[in-house]
C-alpha cells in the first residue's frame, strides 16, 4: 500500500527550499493559493493564481526561474496572434509562455472531438511549431 502512495505523491511537494521561495516572492509578489511540485531532475514547479490568472512558474535547482506559463482567456491574447488563429477550429486554451524573456503563445484547437492540435507562435505571429495532439 505504501508503495502505491509512493507512486502518487511522488513529484509533490508541500514546501520548496527557501531560496526557492525567495526568488519565486521576488518574481510574483502578489501570487495566490500557491501549490509547489518537484519534478525528477530537481526542479520546482509553482501553480498558483496571480490577477485572476492561473500561472505555472519552474525554477531550477539554484532558484533560478528557468520558464512561467500563464493560462489566458481570450480576451488576454494579442490581436495579432488571435486572428492567426480564430479560424483554425474551435479554441481550446491560450497560453502565454515566458522563457528567457522571450514571449511565446501555444494555442490548443479542435477540429474534431478526436483531432486536436497545438501551435506555437511568437508574439509576432511567426508559427514556430504546429503538431498534432
Amino acid at each position: 500500500m505504501s508503495s502505491l502512495l509512493d507512486k502518487i505523491m511522488s513529484g509533490i511537494s508541500r514546501k520548496a527550499p527557501k531560496a526557492i521561495q525567495e526568488s519565486f516572492k521576488q518574481n510574483f509578489k502578489s501570487a495566490k493559493n500557491i501549490e509547489w511540485h518537484q519534478d525528477k531532475n530537481g526542479c520546482y514547479e509553482a501553480v498558483f493564481y496571480k490577477d485572476k490568472l492561473e500561472h505555472i512558474a519552474k525554477f531550477d535547482c539554484g532558484a533560478i526561474l528557468l520558464e512561467y506559463k500563464i493560462n489566458l482567456t481570450e480576451e488576454h491574447l494579442p490581436l495579432l496572434v488571435k486572428k492567426l488563429v480564430e479560424n483554425k477550429g474551435e479554441i481550446m486554451n491560450y497560453v502565454l509562455i515566458n522563457r528567457g524573456n522571450r514571449i511565446m503563445y501555444e494555442v490548443i484547437f479542435r477540429l474534431s472531438p478526436n483531432e486536436r492540435y497545438s501551435m506555437l507562435l511568437t508574439e509576432l505571429g511567426e508559427i514556430l511549431e504546429e503538431k498534432e495532439l
